[in-house]
């Protein structure tokens, strides 16, 4: 196993759904206070490619298109570090009224709209990452964080999409080359 997944699963992250990327900023703020899916995303992406993420970069944000995600097609051709976005087999309507949309700068220009449009309300989707391994039966292993489990901790993929929550691969992207 990666020794970056390795030091995420022998620490003692807890999920706290409030706890996203525009929250918390560092590993250490992590441990204490907890942290979500795509918190641990970008902790993850900042670990392993040493590139921080825009804290307004979250679910959303990364799922639709924009300049720091390419979409990838196949399982097949997954790399280490790729983000799946997993969920229910319906989703809420109110998630494909809001497309982030970005400046020359790279910079979220309609972060307040998708605000208005999202609040509170789950972004529908949850975020897993490729750990570069597979089990025996060639399956993707994948690194995540949930409330259920309360823990950081790997699946192997079919297994996870066994749950209702998580059923649907619905994407795949890839942090862009700079």
């Amino acid at each position: 196993m990666n020794k970056t997944f390795q030091s995420f699963l022998d620490a003692s992250y807890r999920y706290n759904y409030q706890n996203g990327p525009n929250v918390i900023t560092s590993e250490g703020q992590a441990l204490k206070e907890g942290i979500n899916c795509i918190g641990l995303m970008h902790l993850l992406v900042k670990r392993l490619f040493n590139i921080s993420l825009p804290q307004n970069l979250r679910v959303l944000e990364i799922y639709n298109d924009n300049p720091y995600f390419k979409t990838v097609s196949e399982t097949d051709e997954l790399q280490m570090g790729d983000v799946l976005f997993l969920g229910r087999e319906q989703l809420p309507d109110y998630i494909n009224l809001y497309k982030p949309r970005y400046d020359e700068g790279k910079n979220l220009i309609n972060e307040d709209e998708g605000k208005n449009i999202i609040g509170d309300k789950h972004a529908g989707y949850h975020t897993v990452m490729y750990t570069g391994e597979r089990d025996e039966n060639s399956t993707p292993l994948v690194i995540d964080i949930e409330k259920a489990a309360d823990n950081v901790r790997i699946w192997i993929l079919k297994e996870l999409m066994k749950n209702e929550k998580y059923k649907v691969l619905y994407r795949i992207k890839r942090i862009v080359d700079n």
